[in-house]
């Protein structure tokens, strides 16, 4: 009993440590751990079992592909052809946010919303536009869109890992749920902002897109690889490889084929990020080792609900949880949960309900994810700073309604026995 008030003190320790901030969070993650280990609650020997090497493998080989094409200017190539082909400016307002969107399942967010958050503000400010409807925009369709892989989110890399959904699986049953919820959150935006269909090409046209690519022939060959990672996660269970294995190779093939310096690359990735989520890993391995998870499981069981209700609940706990502190640190709190929750079903419902409520539920706070942060970081330096009301005022009508479709029609999926 006293061992699980302890790591519950510690979780809940953690989360008020990590929201207000005063700390970088793999700070507080390190002393955390060290705590657990230090009062008997876990030993080393276990805080290692509860590390999740799988996704952090697969996080880091997937960091090294995207940093390697950012370096080559692919994304900056990207976001100002896509300025240029707009034409108008409701066109520019249409194809950035369905770019990010359709661009976040595959490549890391946080990347996405840098480069592209900075070519919007540089574009707005030569139109004399007000940036923060596109930023906003950018921002709630990368969420959205990183629903979509394996590989979109590490909340879903989290999942996959652990249940051995496939990247094909995914693409199957968040992909059309995820195409349905960015044409909802851009309608929104749209109907919201009434953009103008103002003429932008000749403003433009003096950006030169091709001056942020060092190497045309690195460029052509980083894509070429990185295309074929998509495809090896494609065929993965066929090649019997997990996906880890697939984006290890992928970060291999670019390090041997892109003539890049290791040492700038290394000093680049987000290693306070897998720190975190392995550190994490190891915070809620100290709740399922005194029984905490299992109880929590146990109470919700009890609780009269009906199968589908279950479904619905589980998909605002973990949109509203995901709000409050983070949808990584949420999600994998709820994988032992939802691991003793799924005996009661034959299909994977709840872990998709998971997915749907932690991921979409990243648009109803600023602090609900990573892409939030940076974006509002980005307009804060670029002197267009989003307000915390500005953004939920927002948020939290398309992160509430996207939650709720997606969870009816992955209700409707279910009864047609297609999940």
């Amino acid at each position: 009993m006293l061992e699980q008030v302890i790591a519950i003190l510690i979780f809940i320790l953690t989360i008020l440590l990590i929201i207000t901030e005063r700390q970088h969070r793999s700070i507080v993650i390190i002393l955390m751990v060290t705590l657990l280990i230090c009062l008997g609650i876990l030993s080393v020997d276990k805080a290692i079992h509860y590390v999740d090497f799988e996704t952090l493998l697969l996080l880091a080989g997937m960091m090294i592909i995207v940093e390697i094409l950012r370096d080559l200017g692919f994304f900056h190539l990207i976001a100002i052809k896509i300025a240029k082909q707009a034409g108008n400016y409701k066109n520019f307002f249409l194809f950035m946010s369905l770019a990010t969107g359709l661009l976040s399942p595959f490549l890391h967010a946080v990347t996405i919303i840098l480069i592209f958050s900075s070519v919007t503000v540089a574009v707005c400010r030569i139109l004399k536009k007000d940036p923060k409807p596109l930023l906003l925009s950018e921002v709630f369709c990368s969420n959205i869109g990183g629903n979509a892989t394996l590989i979109g989110e590490p909340t879903n890399m989290m999942v996959a890992l652990h249940t051995g959904l496939t990247f094909t699986d995914f693409i199957l049953v968040l992909g059309p749920i995820t195409i349905i919820c960015l044409i909802i959150c851009i309608l929104i935006l749209s109907r919201l902002y009434a953009f103008s269909e103002e003429e932008i090409g000749g403003l433009i046209e003096d950006i030169d897109e091709s001056s942020f690519v060092k190497d045309f022939s690195l460029l052509n060959r980083g894509v070429a690889i990185f295309l074929l990672t998509i495809f090896l996660f494609f065929i993965h269970n066929v090649l019997g490889l997990s996906p880890a294995a697939v984006a290890l190779l992928g970060a291999s093939l670019m390090l041997i084929f892109i003539r890049t310096d290791i040492t700038t690359l290394l000093s680049s990735l987000e290693w306070g990020t897998l720190l975190f989520i392995g550190g994490f890993f190891v915070i809620v391995g100290g709740l399922t080792e005194t029984g905490v998870t299992g109880e929590i499981a146990e109470l919700i069981s009890s609780i009269p609900f009906g199968s589908y209700i279950l479904v619905v609940f589980i998909g605002l706990v973990s949109a509203f949880g995901s709000a409050l502190i983070d949808n990584v640190p949420f999600v994998a709190l709820m994988i032992p949960i939802i691991e003793e929750l799924s005996f009661n079903f034959n299909s994977a419902i709840l872990w998709w309900s998971l997915l749907l409520g932690a991921n979409l539920g990243g648009n109803l706070t600023p602090i609900a994810s990573s892409p939030n942060i940076v974006a509002i970081a980005i307009s804060e330096r670029e002197g267009v700073p989003i307000s915390f009301k500005e953004f939920f005022k927002l948020g939290l009508p398309i992160g509430l309604l996207t939650t709720i479709i997606s969870l009816i029609v992955i209700l409707g999926m279910h009864l047609i026995g297609y999940v």
